[in-house]
């Protein structure tokens, strides 16, 4: 059998004494310590255990007997995270996004109506319809990303405008961008659901200078505060009743962090919530905006901020751009005692990482600067009545 050997196309970035491993090939983050990297490192394919075990007692002054049980373990573990090849090795890279449109031309009927223009972090789009209701929602739930249209094709030099056009025609729905079709949907308020997605998807696609969180984001003595959180951790419902008590709206869903001055730039959309925490917020719900399928329904963050006579931050200026001053891992967990646990910045750059729409070498190399120097806990709760004010306590 071929001797180990350590991936050659791995990113790394040390982040207090500990090692921060990223897999571009099948994306995903890990956490090494020093011992663990010394083995890594001694993987070429040439040396045998026996030669790594052999290196490793030199270096550490333990014997070779002792350290053997423990190298074969950590030679196990890289091996079965896909960081170490053999010759039975398989490494599958992770599936390629879905194109952002089809191939097919869009041949539809006249869209009259036509949007504000919109700004999404980098870059520029509008939507046309054949429904003055759905355009007049749209540049309601949309006006924090409200830009001057100037008429010209590149409002802001390397801004390219994007154009979304929605057609009904009878029962079908079509959605084109840039004049080819994205999806037919049958007609109703999943085409809504559909498009704000579908506009998230854009903006990934088109960022290249900043890199992007999936996370909330507010503001707090005019720092930003990060909240992030995998799927269903209650992020959007926290943010959201954060901004309904005073703070600044960034964003409830990709945090554009600019790897050259570490300062963010805000995207406000509408605040999307689940089923689950409509009660919460039904004073500012879009009712009409909601899925056929009773599953979300957006905020318009300015008028959740009204309830307490503040403002949001909405827009996208360069003046508004702001530094992450603090950084939270958010846990809803139904009859819980709420728990505030710091994280350490080696775990939390880990958590960044994990959290990610798009990383590469200079952001691993921000992240881990970003943990090291901001503080960060974990927010483990039971619900926003409780949650709320422990975290304006840490914040203060």
């Amino acid at each position: 059998m071929t001797p180990p050997e350590a991936r050659s196309d791995l990113w790394r970035v040390e982040v207090d004494g500990q090692w921060l491993i990223f897999d571009p090939r099948r994306k995903r983050a890990h956490l090494l310590n020093t011992s663990a990297v010394t083995v890594l490192d001694l993987l070429d394919g040439h040396r045998g255990i026996d030669d790594v075990v052999e290196r490793c007692a030199a270096t550490t002054g333990v014997s070779p007997d002792v350290l053997r049980s423990d190298v074969v373990d950590a030679i196990d573990g890289l091996t079965a995270e896909g960081l170490v090849v053999t010759d039975v090795s398989i490494i599958e890279d992770t599936p390629p996004e879905l194109p952002l449109t089809t191939d097919e031309p869009v041949v539809t009927g006249e869209a009259p109506q036509r949007t504000s223009r919109f700004r999404g972090i980098e870059t520029t789009f509008d939507v046309a319809t054949d429904d003055p209701a759905l355009t007049a929602r749209l540049d309601h739930l949309l006006s924090a990303l409200s830009v001057p249209d100037t008429g010209a094709e590149s409002p802001n030099d390397d801004r390219v405008v994007h154009h979304y056009t929605i057609t009904t025609d009878s029962s079908t729905t079509t959605i084109a961008l840039d004049g080819l079709v994205v999806v037919r949907l049958p007609a109703g308020p999943l085409v809504l659901q559909y498009l704000l997605w579908h506009i998230d998807r854009l903006v990934v696609a088109t960022t290249t200078r900043h890199l992007l969180l999936h996370a909330g984001a507010v503001i707090a003595d005019d720092g930003v505060t990060v909240l992030a959180g995998v799927m269903n951790s209650g992020k959007s419902t926290l943010t959201a009743a954060l901004v309904r008590d005073g703070l600044g709206f960034i964003t409830d869903e990709m945090v554009a962090l600019d790897v050259g001055d570490q300062l963010v730039t805000p995207f406000p959309r509408p605040i999307t919530l689940e089923f689950g925490s409509w009660p919460l917020f039904e004073a500012t719900a879009d009712d009409g905006a909601h899925a056929s399928n009773g599953t979300r329904r957006y905020l318009d963050p300015d008028e959740t901020a009204d309830e307490t006579g503040d403002e949001t931050a909405a827009g996208t200026g360069e003046s508004e751009r702001r530094p992450i001053t603090h950084l939270v891992f958010p846990q809803f967990v139904a009859g819980t005692e709420i728990e505030l646990t710091p994280v350490a910045p080696a775990d939390a750059a880990l958590e960044l990482a994990r959290h990610t729409f798009t990383l590469d070498e200079d952001g691993m190399t921000a992240l881990a600067a970003l943990a090291v120097r901001v503080p960060a806990i974990r927010l483990r709760h039971p619900g926003i009545d409780v949650a709320v004010p422990a975290l304006r306590g840490w914040l203060a």
